[in-house]
């Protein structure tokens, strides 16, 4: 081997470098296909062949578990988010927030558009705080991702999270709700 790391792959020598910052091979998945030595952009992650074959795979895989779990174990929880009463109370915070997101507003300073509407105390811990205003906030898809992955991470990171969100719902309704009395 020399210095530029070069690998040898079924008789072509290819130099790592030259391919490091363009392209990859293909992750082959599921892998079953053994071989596939297609090379693709690094933004990309299979071959177009392959790529329908992950396709494929996330469709049935999320099927299962709409069968198996959302509407099994999570029934109450599915039903909840159909009915109208969710889709009223979740209408309702995005008018009172103008559909942004609390969090990118007050906290980053910038303006996003709220995608989901976040129960801060979790419904399967307060499910009688299901549809209370106080209990909502709305945020962007990145900013839900981050927020669930805080609550999933530890008590101690859930809890501040958590803190944080009941802050910024106290400080939107100090900055824009209309003066009392």
């Amino acid at each position: 081997m020399s210095r530029h790391w070069d690998i040898k792959l079924d008789k072509y020598e290819i130099d790592v470098l030259a391919f490091r910052e363009l392209k990859y091979f293909c992750m082959q998945y599921p892998r079953a296909y053994i071989g596939c030595h297609e090379t693709i952009l690094s933004s990309e992650q299979y071959c177009s062949r392959h790529a329908e074959i992950y396709k494929c795979y996330q469709a049935a895989r999320q099927s299962h578990y709409d069968k198996t779990v959302r509407l099994v174990r999570d029934a109450a929880l599915h039903a909840f988010y159909l009915s109208q009463e969710w889709h009223a109370t979740k209408s309702f915070i995005n008018q009172k927030f103008k559909g942004l997101c609390a969090w990118s507003y007050l906290v980053d300073h910038a303006i996003v558009a709220a995608d989901a509407v976040h129960h801060i105390e979790p419904i399967r811990e307060a499910w009688n705080k299901r549809l209370e205003l106080s209990n909502l906030i709305p945020l962007s898809h990145t900013v839900h991702m981050k927020v669930e992955a805080a609550y999933r991470s530890s008590e101690k990171k859930k809890a501040q999270a958590q803190s944080q969100l009941f802050e910024l719902l106290r400080r939107w309704e100090k900055e824009f709700s209309p003066p009392q009395g």
